[in-house]
């Protein structure tokens, strides 16, 4: 006779572990993340109604990340603030972009998420992740309203930028050399 024997779960596995198996609403989504259900280290996006983790990040995703950072604090306009890796209502998509440009105070966001109406500008930073970040976060971002998106390819060193124009979804790139210099 044939024994069925379960997988072994592992610490990298945890988080996935957890998910429901079915589609959940963004409210359902925040009462799992307020009771625990996840780690708190966890990055989880929910998309479509599913809970998705994001990759890991590898060393040029973390230093480009880091240029970044320091290069939005060198040109942010009064009344606005960087936002790291905090999420972001895409209507009924919560997503955790890894940088935001964002109306205000981080205050003003105690009791909800930043939506497009809130944001400047809303940067990926793309190694591993993407045609992730071309296809599915782009097409999120761009319905949800966002004027302004920009991947930061590591692959190719450039930077796409997207623009929310009345006919759709408008495309350029930048040299990273240009910008980060």
């Amino acid at each position: 006779m044939t024994q069925i024997i379960p997988p072994r779960v592992k610490t990298d596995d945890l988080v996935l572990a957890l998910v429901p198996p079915y589609r959940v609403t963004p409210e359902r989504f925040d009462a799992l993340i307020e009771s625990g259900h996840f780690a708190p280290e966890s990055k989880i996006e929910l998309i479509d109604g599913w809970v998705i983790e994001k990759p890991m990040k590898n060393a040029p995703h973390e230093i480009t990340s880091n240029k970044v950072n320091r290069w939005l604090h060198r040109v942010l306009p009064d009344g606005w603030f960087v936002s790291i890796e905090k999420s972001f209502d895409a209507q009924s998509n919560l997503v955790i972009p890894d940088a935001m440009l964002v109306r205000g105070d981080p205050g003003d966001y105690q009791n909800r998420r930043p939506s497009a109406h809130d944001v400047g500008l809303i940067i990926e930073i793309a190694d591993s992740s993407l045609a992730y970040d071309q296809g599915i976060k782009t097409g999120l971002y761009l319905n949800a309203g966002v004027q302004r998106y920009w991947i930061s390819n590591i692959q190719e060193r450039v930077i796409e930028v997207y623009t929310l124009v009345i006919d759709g979804a408008e495309f350029g790139r930048l040299t990273v050399a240009d910008l980060f210099a």
